[in-house]
């Protein structure tokens, strides 16, 4: 039976191990057997691809249980993840019990940094049937033995508070380090408990060959805190009408009792594409440098890609994609392929979905090395992630993926993205038999067409909040180049490592009432500008009608607008220091007030 203990009473009641309280607890007794656990339980429990009742799903067993009836049974292409509020603080121990039947090659488990998993691997536990163990944690592999035919106790105490981890193994400690490590490195990776998964595999195995039974799974908490709280204010969409340029003001603040990250990437709704030519333009991540490394093939389906991040494309906004380029090697074993463009997921990662875009790439077409593919239909970059790859059903062990040999620490990780049941991951940085795997995917975007000036300036766009804390979020809309009254429609979205809130997206429609003409008509003189208050005009042949003072915020700050003399002056040493407007005669002009 699984609980969750939230109440007062209960914690009190549960109290015990060192003077933790119990967090979770599943002994998959209160579940029907023969029935998959995530379409019994998708509250608690989910699958690596966030799919129930599939192949990823796992199925409660009565065959063999620690505590009577029924365990968790894994195998075949079972991946059962339990996640964590994305915890940084706290300390806390996780317990649970396995058996490795004689006929099974083995089994494993992993704990992941973050909720979403594939982004980070804290680390990995490897089992074979005939009692040896291996711990993948940081820059080494600690070797250790097990029980064989028995059910025996996994112990996992994390403490966020000192970056510590220690893995015991039927009461008897492995190895304790540095929890922050990723799996295969010792740097890069974040003080943060996201989750435990639980994968069909084994040591020496390459996935969908395990075969083992889970039980009595515990989790103890002490000073955890409250998980964090992302709160926007105010979260509602943003409609201003502005005179040559405005801003808004948005809170983000923590409102939980562990730290969050989070990011913020304005989306352009561009209805009209200028596809006038620029030139066609190379995008990538470091200079070529040659191909050095091959992924070989070991299933029967690739699906891999590059990510371009807001930063990269900020320069692009409005151009299309027209051309990718791709390297592969052993094109004799590829069945079919497509290219495939797929929507930004959360913080920094593709979605999980269905590709948005797809384009079959014919087969006798590809050769041993670079490949260029022509888009059919060219992909408007908007501001938002970019991820582009390609899709391949292969003969197994025969193809490869081509990799620049720039080394890992010197590219972005996205030019590493690879997707295995239904998540993305990043490629590890060795391959299975302990070689090195520099570099990135060898993939290229080329792109075309006239940018547009984005009209959003965000004083910043990601950024970590401590528990309790805020921030302010100031955006300034206008550009140079609105000379005359339109609308503008954007979206603002939010993502955070909040688990309960992970994308928020804020509408944005901004109305400027008068474009900016910095003094381009000659027969007006407006001077001196800047000013410290005295401010004159002059007309040279036609008659001022009327002036009209505005802020940047567009409200009119004319006590008076029947000046008709052709040489006006006028004090606005009254106003604050900042960037103001006057309207002569419908033609606006830029003042500094210094």
């Amino acid at each position: 039976m699984k609980k969750h203990f939230l109440s007062i009473t209960l914690l009190l009641a549960v109290c015990t191990l060192q003077a933790q309280t119990l967090y979770f607890q599943d002994n998959f007794d209160s579940y029907t057997a023969g029935d998959y656990l995530c379409t019994q339980n998708n509250t608690d429990w989910t699958t690596w691809n966030n799919q129930t009742g599939g192949a990823t799903d796992a199925l409660i067993s009565n065959a063999s249980s620690f505590s009577n009836p029924n365990a968790l049974h894994i195998t075949g292409e079972s991946d059962i993840v339990y996640r964590f509020a994305n915890f940084t603080t706290g300390k806390f121990r996780i317990e649970m019990r396995f058996f490795i039947p004689p006929e099974s090659l083995g089994a494993y488990f992993n704990c992941q940094h973050y909720f979403a998993p594939g982004i980070q691997h804290a680390f990995e536990v490897y089992f074979n049937s005939t009692g040896l163990g291996v711990l993948t944690a940081g820059d080494a592999d600690k070797p250790f033995t097990i029980p064989v035919n028995t059910w025996f106790n996994i112990q996992i105490d994390v403490n966020l508070d000192d970056d510590l981890c220690t893995l015991l193994i039927d009461g008897t400690e492995i190895r304790t380090w540095q929890f922050s490590y990723q799996t295969h490195t010792p740097t890069g990776g974040v003080n943060q408990l996201g989750g435990i998964d639980f994968y069909s595999t084994y040591l020496g195995g390459t996935g969908g060959d395990g075969n083992y039974f889970v039980d009595n799974f515990t989790v103890w908490e002490n000073e955890a805190g409250e998980p964090a709280k992302f709160v926007i204010n105010p979260e509602a969409p943003i409609e201003l009408n502005v005179n040559f340029t405005g801003e808004k003001t948005i809170n983000l603040s923590n409102q939980g009792g562990n730290s969050l990250d989070y990011e913020i990437i304005p989306v352009y709704i561009i209805p009209e594409i200028n596809h006038t030519s620029t030139g066609l333009q190379e995008i990538t991540y470091c200079t070529t440098q040659g191909i050095i490394g091959v992924v070989e093939g070991n299933t029967e389906h690739y699906i891999y890609a590059t990510g371009y991040s807001p930063e990269m494309l900020q320069g692009h906004i409005g151009k299309t994609v027209k051309q990718f380029d791709f390297g592969i090697k052993g094109i004799e074993g590829i069945l079919s392929a497509k290219l495939c463009i797929w929507d930004m997921g959360i913080m920094g990662m593709p979605s999980q979905n269905d590709p948005i875009y797809e384009q079959t790439i014919e087969v006798s077409s590809l050769i041993d090395g670079k490949n260029s593919v022509t888009l059919n239909e060219p992909w408007l970059i908007d501001g938002r992630y970019l991820y582009i790859g390609f899709e391949m059903d292969v003969i197994e062990g025969v193809v490869g993926v081509t990799l620049d040999d720039t080394p890992v620490a010197d590219c972005s990780y996205l030019g590493r993205l690879l997707q295995s049941h239904g998540t993305w991951k990043l490629l590890p940085e060795t391959f299975s038999n302990g070689d090195p795997c520099n570099g990135f995917w060898d993939m290229k975007i080329y792109v075309d067409g006239t940018p547009i000036t984005p009209w959003m300036d965000l004083n910043h766009t990601s950024g970590k909040l401590q528990a309790d804390f805020d921030k302010d979020l100031k955006i300034t809309f206008g550009a140079d180049d609105i000379v005359e009254k339109c609308e503008k429609k954007a979206k603002l979205y939010f993502h955070s490592t909040d688990f309960y809130k992970e994308e928020t997206i804020l509408d944005v429609t901004v109305n400027f009432l008068v474009g900016i003409d910095e003094l381009t008509v000659s027969d007006i003189k407006v001077y001196p500008n800047p000013t410290t208050g005295e401010l004159r005009v002059t007309s040279y042949e036609l008659p001022v009608t009327g002036i009209e003072i505005f802020d940047i915020y567009g409200r009119n700050l004319t006590p008076h607008t029947s000046y008709l003399s052709p040489h006006t002056s006028f004090d606005i040493s009254h106003l604050p220091a900042g960037v103001y407007f006057l309207r002569i005669d419908g033609k606006s002009y830029k003042v500094i007030k210094n």
